[in-house]
């Protein structure tokens, strides 16, 4: 295995560390099973854009799409946050950024 692969597999299991944390740790008495689960797809999508084991959009998409399937938020939530004007703000800002 080369190093490169290597390395993009550590990045992945450190990612992937605070979802199975989560599953395996029973959830508060105060906080609900989906929000539980949504603090581990959180954290591990944090980590996913510090770490970049794919570029960012890609782990921000991977993780919206985990939240919609793990059942944490329904679809209309989780693609409900694109309709507001900040978002756009911010997404035209990183690109200008990079440019």
């Amino acid at each position: 295995m080369s190093h490169t692969a290597r390395s993009t597999l550590i990045r992945w299991a450190i990612v992937a560390t605070p979802i199975v944390a989560i599953v395996v740790l029973p959830a508060p008495h105060a906080v609900t099973p989906p929000a539980w689960r949504m603090l581990g797809i959180f954290v591990a999508t944090i980590i996913g854009v510090i770490l970049q084991p794919m570029p960012m959009g890609a782990v921000v998409i991977a993780g919206l799409t985990a939240a919609v399937f793990a059942g944490a938020v329904t679809l209309e939530k989780a693609l409900g946050g694109w309709a507001n004007p900040l978002v756009w703000l911010v997404f035209t800002a990183f690109l200008m950024s990079r440019a």
